[in-house]
Formats: structure tokens, sequence, C-alpha cells
């Protein structure tokens, strides 16, 4: 059963999409990948599981400030994230929750009036 995962680009869009595989999150990142920290008070809750592409500095990727924003990770993070669920018991990653995915959504277009 596939898990389902925000997509959040650097320019901001955000969509939904289904990951089967290892390799299905390889080519929504373009390339090898790395889990990024979501820090208390973020977005989302703590446990989230957040990736981007382990090599996106070195290849110049985009600064996704949205991304930034919505961890609360105090780094740099470029190109496109992924965010997803908790992990459970199994070690296997949860589709993110209806509830999460509407956070992200509504704190992206209050955002967007900001900007």
């Amino acid at each position: 059963m596939p898990t389902r995962y925000v997509k959040v680009t650097p320019e901001e869009e955000i969509t939904v999409v289904e990951v089967n595989d290892f390799y299905d999150i390889q080519q929504h990142l373009d390339g090898g990948f790395t889990s990024v920290p979501v820090v208390e008070d973020a977005v989302i809750p703590e446990g989230s599981t957040v990736f981007v592409n382990d090599e996106g500095l070195l290849l110049g990727f985009d600064r996704n400030f949205l991304a930034e924003r919505i961890t609360g990770y105090h780094g740099r993070l470029v190109g496109t994230a992924l965010i997803a669920g908790p992990v459970d018991d199994y070690g296997e990653t949860l589709s993110i929750s209806k509830e999460n995915e509407d956070a992200i959504l509504t704190f992206s277009r209050m955002s967007a009036v900001e900007a």
C-alpha cells in the first residue's frame, strides 16, 4: 500500500503524492535523500518524517523556505521536501494525516498572504 506524502517545492507548490518505495522517494527528490528533524512547536508534529535531497546544497538546488518554516528546521533546506507521518513500530513510514496535511496547506496560504 502506498504512503501519502505532502510534496513541498522551493517554489512553494504543494501537492500530495503517493510513494510506493525507496525509488519513488528518489524520483521525487532528484537523487539520494536524507531525513530532516522536526522541532517542537513546528507546523507538523515532532516525529514526522521529512526527506530532502542529500546533496542538494552541493548540486545548487534552490532554498526551500516554506519547508524550513513547516519543520522549524534551523538550517538551510534546499530542493523539494517530502513530508509524511511518523515511523511505526515496524520501521514503516506512515502516511501524513489529513490533519497535518491541512495544517501545511493552511500555513502555506497564511505565509503567502504575509509575503
